[in-house]
């Protein structure tokens, strides 16, 4: 086999400058709280893309940080209220 030529191989190379950072991850969960808001608006006072949005809701939502409401709405989950009903 002969060795792929050079653009291939940068074309594949992940874009990390897409990835979420942590201080973007911090202003996110520092705007979200309890109480449940928009996620269209939430995504409008956010100043950053749709797509860097959504990937760090789905990785609070993975982690069970995250609620998705009706009406369109997230809120930070209460773990609170979680522990109660363990009790």
């Amino acid at each position: 086999l002969e060795p792929l030529p050079r653009p291939f191989l940068h074309a594949i190379t992940p874009d990390t400058s897409l990835a979420p950072n942590m201080d973007l991850r911090e202003l996110v969960e520092s705007k979200l709280g309890a109480e449940a808001v928009l996620l269209d608006e939430f995504i409008a006072q956010c100043d950053t893309t749709p797509t860097m949005i959504y990937s760090i809701l789905l990785e609070l939502e993975l982690a069970g940080r995250l609620l998705r409401l009706s009406g369109g709405k997230v809120a930070l989950a209460s773990h609170a209220l979680f522990d109660e009903d363990n009790s």
